[in-house]
């Protein structure tokens, strides 16, 4: 346990040595993004979800590539949960497991 507390420190040091002050990581090829979105209930109530965008090149105007717009409607969970994601620079063929193990940890 010690050990993964010291990479994620040594990786969070990482990236914000690589960050512009932007809050995205340069030197990777795909970026988490957390967005509000409205959905509304099988009753046809609105409430508010917090979804994952994925972009491509790391760049402000970079281009979604996928996303999941209802995660949850805890905003921090998610907010932190792509903080780390952006972090460890976490592949595209990782993001959907690691979304699933995030929504499965949150109802045990």
């Amino acid at each position: 346990m010690k050990n993964l507390r010291q990479n994620e420190v040594m990786q969070s040091k990482n990236s914000q040595l690589s960050d512009p002050g932007l809050g995205w990581n340069t030197d990777s090829e795909v970026h988490y993004k957390a967005f509000i979105h409205i959905v509304h209930s099988e009753d046809n109530a609105p409430y508010w979800t917090t979804g994952i965008a994925v972009l491509y090149q790391g760049r402000k105007n970079g281009t979604i590539v996928s996303f999941i717009p209802d995660v949850s409607t805890d905003s921090s969970s998610v907010k932190h949960l792509v903080k780390r994601m952006n972090r460890a620079k976490v592949p595209l063929a990782h993001f959907y497991d690691i979304v699933n193990d995030f929504l499965t940890t949150q109802f045990i």
